[in-house]
């Protein structure tokens, strides 16, 4: 059982590649675009856990200097921007944004199913995306008729893409011109902008649900000690969760394909993690089975790095599982939740001259639509869907 902190999330990354690219046109273009026009793009292997003060770094910051000052020196002989300079400049920027914030966690693709297709229509089909049902027959190998696959889902689920997207005052003349230093913090900034913004896309649905006496675990008082208490709540809202039906197929989670993660505060870790590891069955004296539950991870997320920060007159909102809560989540391979991505995190490149660009306010957008209904809880005919149980731990005495 895995601890899935902003740690172990960087560990699972090395080895694996980042597929950075900037797109011509401007974020809405990009949104309607069926063909995706590529600017610039660069593959880059994760090496090492972590990316501030790494040589791969180190090496992108000093090409990043040689292009900045090139710009300038463009800039002030006004003879115009090369295209191809801008587009490499807005590149390592992006390359920096998207290793900074592999320094935070994001969680919706450990919880949600991500798909990736940068020539998605604006509204996409879940229908279209999700596996297709079939059978085979037996066949003479003469004039047969086979029969088809069908698609698995009976309805249409439209998945509507939205531009999410930030920046700094002056967008790309800022990164430019500015200090080095004050291009560090604005890059810091919006990895962690980023951060938040990727796990309100699984969390925002799952904490701001509805959960009704069907899809609640109230916490057990039976046991004699609070650990056996614990133990017993934990174990009756996982298999309250597994009990749960997935909606469009109609079959317990149980049954299906699944993986068990537990959201948890990051202040309860202390009391919940040697509890889901079996540590009471090593007690003398218990009279009950008391082994490792069946989890495969545990996921600490008490709240959003930006939550309840000032934004001018508006309260910043990234709620996280409260202390003395637990969340069980059951992620089945297919038929759950989705993150349909169209463009992960670019800069804003539009025709003409990037950098004159004054009354455009964003530097980076992405392009992706969530689906979460079959994961939110629901009870409908009788029956009890979702993927989601909200439990309540014993009060520790």
């Amino acid at each position: 059982m895995k601890i899935l902190n902003a740690e172990a999330m960087r560990k699972s990354l090395v080895g694996k590649v980042r597929n950075v690219r900037v797109y011509k046109g401007t974020s809405s273009q990009n949104l309607n675009d069926k063909i995706a026009n590529v600017a610039h793009s660069e593959t880059v292997k994760v090496v090492g856990e972590k990316w501030l003060n790494s040589a791969g770094r180190e090496t992108l910051l000093r090409d990043r200097k040689m292009l900045e000052w090139k710009a300038q020196q463009m800039y002030n002989a006004a003879t115009g921007f090369d295209a191809a300079t801008i587009q490499k400049l807005a590149g390592l920027y992006t390359i920096d944004l998207v290793r900074r914030q592999d320094e935070y966690a994001d969680y919706t693709p450990v919880l949600f199913k991500e798909l990736f297709d940068e020539d998605a229509p604006e509204t996409v089909n879940l229908r279209d995306l999700t596996p297709y049902i079939g059978k085979e027959e037996d066949m003479t190998g003469s004039g047969d008729t086979v029969p088809l696959i069908q698609h698995a889902l009976p309805l249409d689920y439209p998945v509507h893409l939205k531009v999410r997207g930030f920046g700094d005052k002056t967008s790309f003349r800022q990164l430019v011109f500015n200090p080095f230093h004050k291009t560090e913090l604005v890059i810091e900034s919006a990895a962690r902008i980023l951060s938040d913004e990727k796990n309100k896309d699984a969390f925002g649905p799952i904490f701001g649900a509805t959960y009704g006496a069907s899809h609640r675990q109230p916490a057990d008082v039976v046991g004699a000690t609070y650990d056996l208490q614990l133990y017993n709540t934990l174990k009756k809202g996982i298999r309250k969760a597994l009990n749960l039906y997935c909606e469009p197929i109609n079959k317990k989670n149980g049954l299906l394909r699944h993986e068990v993660y537990l959201l948890v505060n990051p202040m309860d870790t202390i009391d919940i993690q040697p509890i889901v590891n079996g540590a009471l069955a090593g007690v003398g004296g218990i009279q009950q089975i008391a082994a490792a539950l069946p989890i495969d991870g545990i996921i600490p997320y008490g709240c959003g790095l930006n939550h309840e920060m000032k934004y001018g007159n508006e309260t910043l909102s990234y709620p996280g599982v409260p202390q003395g809560k637990v969340y069980v989540f059951i992620k089945i391979d297919s038929f759950g939740g989705y993150r349909i991505v169209k463009r992960n995190e670019t800069m804003d490149i539009g025709d003409g001259d990037v950098l004159s660009l004054a009354s455009e306010k964003r530097a980076w957008h992405r392009i992706r639509g969530v689906y979460s209904d079959f994961v939110l809880p629901k009870s409908e005919g009788g029956k009890d869907y979702g993927a989601l149980v909200e439990i309540t731990l014993p009060d520790f005495v």
